[in-house]
């Protein structure tokens, strides 16, 4: 309980680093459609926004909505399809 007499259900450090809602990398993994390894590695290298916690990182919503938007700006264009040789 709070000292205002109610419930929280995010641990402090969550409530003092992010505004909006926070994801595991198993559930940003799930909606970037890749491993949770992979979204680690995103987190570590600070492609990805995240917050480092003992138990592993979160990512709010927010930068993960960035980063899917981003990345889907970003794809190089595809390569000339190479042509048959004699």
């Amino acid at each position: 309980m709070s000292a205002s007499g109610s419930t929280t259900s995010q641990p402090a450090t969550v409530a003092r680093g992010f505004a909006g809602s926070v994801l595991c990398t198993w559930d940003a993994a799930r909606i970037l459609e890749c491993s949770p390894r992979h979204v680690r590695r995103l987190c570590q290298t600070g492609d990805l926004p995240a917050q480092r916690t003992q138990s592993g990182w979160l990512i709010e919503q927010s930068a993960l909505d960035t980063f899917r938007h981003r990345r889907t700006h970003e794809l190089p264009a595809q390569a000339p399809a190479v042509r048959d040789r004699p």
